[in-house]
């Protein structure tokens, strides 16, 4: 059988990508690099369900989908690909100070951006890093993946 993309065999596959795309935004946070990790998360539930080694799993997916923080993340990239008006707020700052210390071009800094969830106003990293975390769980707990 073929893959669903080249080397990215199964759910697990594309979850590794996720934690990848995070590494790079823990570098120095972009809006390109965002988009890819924020795409990549969105879409593991799919592969998931869809994948025939995790498939009977799906109503365990959706649990985790309906928590308000990776349901969040599935509303951020749905704004992004298709100009979606149902996501949470967000705020971008650009400037010296703005991002994380020491992080980013020398008197400029690196953006920073946050995500309002459930009512509480967070850093987009922390929210990823949180999803992360969940799936992570799902993943470790039935033993498709080793991190």
């Amino acid at each position: 059988m073929d893959s669903p993309l080249f080397e990215l065999k199964n759910s697990s596959d594309l979850f590794k990508k996720a934690k990848w795309n995070f590494s790079k935004l823990n570098q120095l946070i972009n809006s390109y690099d965002l988009f890819d990790c924020l795409c990549t998360l969105n879409h593991v539930p799919d592969w998931i369900k869809n994948d025939p080694h995790t498939a009977t799993l799906t109503s365990e997916v959706e649990t985790i989908q309906r928590k308000p923080i990776v349901d969040a993340t599935r509303k951020l990239c749905n704004r992004a690909k298709h100009f979606d008006a149902f996501a949470p707020k967000t705020n971008m700052q650009f400037g010296y100070g703005a991002g994380r210390y020491g992080v980013g071009a020398f008197g400029t800094g690196e953006p920073s951006y946050e995500v309002e969830v459930a009512g509480q106003t967070m850093g987009v990293l922390d929210l990823i890093q949180h999803v992360i975390q969940e799936w992570e769980k799902f993943f470790i707990s039935h033993g498709f993946y080793d991190c």
